[in-house]
């Protein structure tokens, strides 16, 4: 398997995020979901991790409007 294999739920965040900024409960809405669910807090926090996504405001992480 690819070091840098992406889960399908991380492809459609990727997706989702390829044509604007969103915040969490945007990219929840954009792939279909109802609420933040563990998995894609997982799933964000994988790809902030990974360099794949960053945040909307870097010096202030913990914004409300991220």
């Amino acid at each position: 398997m690819l070091e840098d294999a992406r889960t399908p739920l991380e492809i459609r965040v990727l997706a989702a995020l390829a044509r604007r900024p969103l915040n969490r409960q945007g990219i929840v809405q954009r792939v279909g979901h109802t609420a933040v669910s563990g998995g894609m807090k997982k799933t964000i926090a994988e790809l902030l991790r990974d360099e794949w996504i960053e945040y909307t405001i870097p010096e202030k992480p913990n914004s409300r409007l991220q």
